[in-house]
């Protein structure tokens, strides 16, 4: 309700929509034809970028009346430089695993989402 407040009050702009730019599936569990992959972006050579803006989160955390303070330079930070998750040696080498429910359930949304991630390019503004 206090984002809703805020917008109302102008505070806020409404960010845009999202439009999705990859295939839709009926599912998004098994395997994917080479089809579907043809539309997936590929990028050999620019490093990941978060696609967060730290001012704009900001702004919005210290208009929503966010209290914690240490959390959310924590957060900041992550975005700058990343988060150190811990793992070393083994833990690092590749592995599998399944999706959570949530990746089936919004397939759509979530795959959109590592399209824009892998199109990334190391100029961005963010």
């Amino acid at each position: 309700m206090r984002i809703l407040t805020v917008m109302a009050a102008g505070a806020i702009a409404v960010p845009e929509m999202k439009t999705f730019r990859i295939p839709r599936r009926h599912s998004y569990t098994g395997e994917f034809p080479d089809q579907f992959w043809a539309h997936f972006p590929v990028n050999l050579v620019c490093p990941g970028i978060p696609s967060l803006n730290k001012k704009k989160l900001k702004r919005w955390a210290d208009m929503l009346g966010v209290t914690d303070k240490a959390r959310l330079d924590r957060v900041l930070g992550y975005i700058q430089t990343g988060a150190d998750k811990g793992c070393k040696g083994r833990a690092r080498e590749a592995s599998r695993s399944t999706n959570a429910a949530s990746a089936f359930q919004y397939g759509a949304q979530v795959t959109d989402a590592i399209a824009e991630w892998v199109k990334k390019d190391t100029h961005s503004d963010r």
